[in-house]
């Protein structure tokens, strides 16, 4: 799932690495990540700068999900003019998110907001949807040959 901000003079698209299931999907725009415990999961960020001089990029992160959930990876903050920069969102839940009393208490579906800023200026706010969801265990039972056909794994 990908989302793209057409304002000019910086654009911002965002892509999902795992997309969650269709089930999953609510009505509205935005990007939706699937997050398995133990499982790394991330949304690539790409920046666009339309204008004739360089900007200073920072990202924040926003939402009801536990700040130490995430990461921002960025190769530096410095946008030239007339080109693109590529950042990442990291996710990252404990193994034993399920199994942890905590997990009792908190939702399992969380929102957030991608917060772009050029010159310490707010350009866009993006929301973002993650879905926590336990990793299947069906494919451990099938026999090698249909372990490696990604269409049986998301059967």
């Amino acid at each position: 799932m990908a989302k793209t901000s057409q304002a000019l003079p910086l654009s911002v698209q965002l892509v999902s690495m795992r997309p969650p299931e269709a089930q999953m999907v609510e009505a509205g725009y935005g990007c939706r990540l699937l997050i398995c415990p133990g499982d790394p999961s991330e949304i690539l960020v790409k920046l666009t700068n339309s204008t004739n001089r360089a900007k200073q990029i920072e990202l924040r992160l926003e939402g009801t999900f536990p700040r130490h959930w995430c990461r921002i990876g960025m190769e530096g903050n410095l946008l030239p003019p007339h080109s693109q920069m590529e950042s990442v969102l990291y996710f990252q839940i404990d193994p034993d998110f399920f199994e942890n009393t905590e997990a009792l208490h908190q939702s399992i579906d969380h929102t957030a907001q991608l917060l772009v800023y050029a010159e310490q200026e707010l350009v866009e706010s993006t929301p973002i949807y993650l879905y926590v969801r336990p990793q299947t265990q069906y494919l451990q039972y099938l026999p090698d040959i249909y372990r490696e056909v990604d269409f049986v794994g998301r059967l």
